[in-house]
């Protein structure tokens, strides 16, 4: 069987099944359900008579974590909610074709294949810009959503994930323009300096974590964090840039937060600094965060 075929069958069948759960959870309409996922309504209808359990357990099998899983879900569930679609397709289309490229599922495939022990064709698949991209899908997740930008801070806000060569962000920052979001340019390596040195600090220590986005200082989002069981910590105050560096990072060390929230200082503004496993898993949290504390009810909630 070929890696895109079996790949098709044991991870985009189950994660669509996932998909089609949460978004039948949220109200939608099968048909609707069958819209967005590019298949009929009684495709829609076989894959919820399955309990998410099943698609969980298949995935499971490929070597993909629950958590990694759910992760990923929560992403393309947020850029729909946004009404991203072509977001949606392009975050879980990179994040099966990486699958591949990262040699992650060359062990599953050899054991439904064992005639391809020696195989290795993988390692040539490769995705163009893929963190650029990553950051390019979260920024317009969080474009288009109105309560993002009671959220920017003073000191403007940045998008940072790693890559193989370092910290990837948006030179100049991202601004309030009007009522949306704006950059001047496409993210560029070493784009943001600061949250690149934090977020390289915090990969050291949590290798899993390898974006971060800043937000407002807000005590009022507290509520919201503890709303979607996220983990949360208070630092500072900090002075310096360096001194807020290791205050987060000493904070980290005992936890993988979610959001750590540092006091500033003299001539240091008050920041919030939201951590994923990549750009989008960082943009969905914020997202649910700035909806909550705009007083609007998720649809999942209704």
């Amino acid at each position: 069987m070929f890696p895109l075929e079996l790949l098709s069958e044991r991870v985009m069948q189950p994660l669509k099944g996932l998909i089609a759960h949460e978004l039948s959870r949220r109200g939608f309409s099968q048909s609707r359900i069958g819209q967005i996922l590019g298949i009929s309504q009684p495709a829609v209808s076989a894959y919820l008579k399955l309990d998410r359990g099943h698609y969980e357990r298949r995935l499971a099998e490929v070597g993909l974590s629950r958590e990694e899983v759910g992760r990923v879900v929560d992403v393309v569930i947020a850029a729909v909610d946004q009404q991203n679609y072509p977001e949606a397709v392009e975050y879980l289309n990179n994040f099966v074709l990486s699958l591949l490229s990262s040699l992650r599922f060359c062990e599953f495939h050899k054991r439904v294949a064992p005639y391809l022990k020696d195989c290795d064709v993988c390692k040539n698949i490769s995705i163009i810009n893929d963190v650029k991209n990553r950051i390019i899908i979260s920024f317009n997740m969080l474009k288009n959503n109105k309560y993002i930008i009671n959220l920017v801070p003073r000191v403007l806000m940045n998008i940072v994930e790693l890559s193989g060569e370092g910290p990837i962000g948006y030179p100049g920052r991202i601004s309030v323009v009007g009522e949306t979001l704006a950059t001047t340019s496409e993210p560029q390596l070493w784009g943001a300096k600061f949250l690149g040195r934090l977020i390289l600090a915090i990969n050291n220590i949590h290798k899993d974590i390898k974006a971060v986005i800043n937000i407002k200082y807000d005590e009022g989002l507290i509520d919201c964090i503890k709303k979607y069981n996220y983990k949360y910590a208070v630092v500072g105050p900090s002075n310096t840039e360096e001194e807020s560096i290791e205050n987060i990072t000493s904070a980290m060390r005992s936890h993988a937060y979610d959001v750590v929230f540092d006091r500033g200082g003299i001539g240091i503004e008050a920041n919030g600094y939201v951590f994923g496993f990549d750009a989008p898993d960082a943009a969905t949290k914020i997202l649910k965060i700035a909806r909550c504390r705009s007083g609007a009810q998720d649809q999942a909630d209704v």
